[in-house]
C-alpha cells in the first residue's frame, strides 16, 4: 500500500518505476501474488520505455531513473519469492551482462544469489549449480558485502539446510 500511495505523488515521473518494481512487485512477491506481481512488473516495463534511457546500472539509489537491466533484476528478485525460476532466469538474462560489465560487485552478487535461491524455491536446476552460483557471489562481494548479500545467502543455506 505504501509504494501504491507513493505511485499516486510520483505522476509519470522516473520513480514511478522505482515504486512499480522496487517497491510493488517486490511486496506483492512476499505475499504470493502472482498476478499482481505479473501487472506491476509490466506496468514498470511500460512506464520505463516513456522516460529517457538510462544507460548501464545506475544506482540503485538514487533521484535518478532506472536503468533497464536494474528493473530486471528487481523483477528477479520479485519472482524468486513466488518460486518461479522461468521467470527469474528470463529477467536475469536481460540484467547479467549488463551487471557483468558493470563496476556493481553487489549487483553482480544479488542477480546470482536470486537465480540459485530460485532454483531452490522452484525445486528446478542442480543443487551444484545453485552452490556454485552462491560462491561466486560471495566471492564477488567478499571485501564488502552488503546486507541484502548476506540475507540472500543466509536465504538459501536456510533453504538448502535439509
Amino acid at each position: 500500500e505504501l509504494a501504491r500511495e507513493g505511485l499516486a505523488l510520483a505522476g509519470d515521473g522516473p520513480q514511478r518505476v522505482r515504486l512499480l518494481i522496487n517497491g510493488e512487485a517486490r511486496a506483492l512477491g512476499k505475499l504470493g501474488d502472482i498476478f499482481g506481481v505479473n501487472a506491476a512488473v509490466e506496468r514498470a516495463y511500460g512506464a520505463l520505455d516513456q522516460l529517457p534511457e538510462v544507460p548501464g546500472v545506475n544506482p540503485c539509489v538514487s533521484f535518478g531513473g532506472y536503468s533497464r537491466a536494474r528493473l530486471a533484476s528487481n523483477a528477479v528478485t520479485a519472482y524468486v519469492d513466488l518460486g518461479r525460476p522461468d521467470d527469474v532466469a528470463t529477467h536475469a538474462a536481460q540484467a547479467l551482462e549488463e551487471f557483468d560489465s558493470s563496476d556493481s560487485s553487489w549487483s553482480q552478487s544479488l542477480i546470482r544469489l536470486d537465480l540459485a535461491n530460485s532454483m531452490v524455491a522452484g525445486g528446478s536446476g542442480e543443487p551444484e549449480e545453485a552452490s556454485s552460483l552462491v560462491t561466486a557471489a560471495l566471492g564477488i562481494s567478499a571485501g564488502n558485502p552488503i546486507a541484502s548479500v548476506v540475507q540472500r545467502s543466509r536465504s538459501f543455506v536456510r533453504a538448502t539446510a535439509k
